[in-house]
């Protein structure tokens, strides 16, 4: 009996290796989705840095009741945050911003449109590849066609 109980004490080495293998499974599966996650959270800050120049146009459409120039004679900030590593603005309005590498690099747009009758602006938001469909905002991402079954 008393044998037993000191064998009981203590975890077997079968034990342990099952609860490594265990261990190192679940961190091989959590690693890539935390990294996404991040990545994800990045390119979220890098969108919302943006805000800064969406008003800017937003001031120039609602001046001109057009986006035509709308992204003409602004003063733009130097950088929009530590996650866009280059940004600009066309004469239409239409930011394009480029993740750093640290976010992916992902490339996007933020399109400007103007309702007259409603005197409201709306942003599209589009994705440059469906390759980063899963790091960018459901509004941003590129819509895969469902195939046609026969």
């Amino acid at each position: 009996m008393k044998l037993t109980s000191e064998l009981r004490k203590a975890f077997t080495l079968i034990e342990l290796m099952v609860t490594l293998s265990i261990v190192t499974i679940l961190t091989i599966t959590a690693i890539p989705i935390l990294k996404n996650f991040i990545n994800q959270s990045k390119v979220s800050d890098a969108i919302s840095a943006a805000t800064v120049v969406q008003t800017m146009v937003a001031k120039q459409v609602a001046r001109n009741e057009t986006v035509t120039a709308s992204g003409t004679g602004l003063s733009l900030p130097a950088s929009l945050g530590r996650y866009v590593s280059s940004f600009s603005v066309s004469s239409a309005g239409v930011i394009s911003i480029t993740t750093t590498n640290s976010a992916a690099s992902v490339s996007l747009t933020l399109t400007p449109s103007f309702n007259s009758s409603t005197q409201q602006i709306s942003w599209v938001c589009a994705v440059s590849s469906s390759s980063y469909n899963d790091l960018v905002p459901a509004p941003c991402r590129i819509q895969k066609h469902p195939h046609i079954r026969r």
